[in-house]
């Protein structure tokens, strides 16, 4: 009888450290995908922001034209407070560059997302901002962004 007795007591100390170490897996679950979420939300408002801020730059550049001071010297602050956002290219409606912030020294496209026209051309077409699929795949932010 003693030696069943200290074999129910091991089994139940065994189940018992299954089930807590099956709760302390959960919870680390359960962090994590708080935490992915987290992750996730924080980079939506990021996006947003960026896009808010391109939006009234573009605004601006429809009110006074690109070659206004106060276009260049938003556009710089949009970029320094932006890491993501490298350089701002404003095309006319043939898709040619008119302005590079920062200028471009000789092909301002170079370097660039190789389908910008066709970015290009779904804004235009839709008549709001357009973000290629690599850009929110890659998180790298080096494509374009049509606005």
């Amino acid at each position: 009888m003693p030696v069943i007795a200290m074999v129910l007591v091991v089994m139940l100390l065994g189940v018992l450290l299954w089930l807590l170490h099956r709760n302390e897996v959960e919870d680390e679950n359960r962090a994590l995908i708080q935490d992915i979420l987290w992750v996730e939300q924080n980079l939506h408002f990021n996006l947003d922001a960026v896009m808010e801020r391109l939006a009234q730059l573009a605004d601006l550049a429809g009110r006074e034209g690109d070659a206004s001071v106060s276009f260049v010297v938003q556009g710089r602050a949009v970029m320094s407070n932006s890491p993501e956002v490298e350089r701002i290219l404003v095309r006319d409606a043939d898709g040619r560059v008119r302005r590079a912030i920062p200028p471009a020294e000789a092909d301002p496209d170079r370097g660039g997302d190789p389908d910008w026209r066709t970015v290009f051309t779904l804004a235009r077409t839709l008549g709001r901002e357009v973000g290629t699929s690599g850009n929110w795949r890659r998180l790298g932010f080096r494509d374009s962004l049509s606005v």
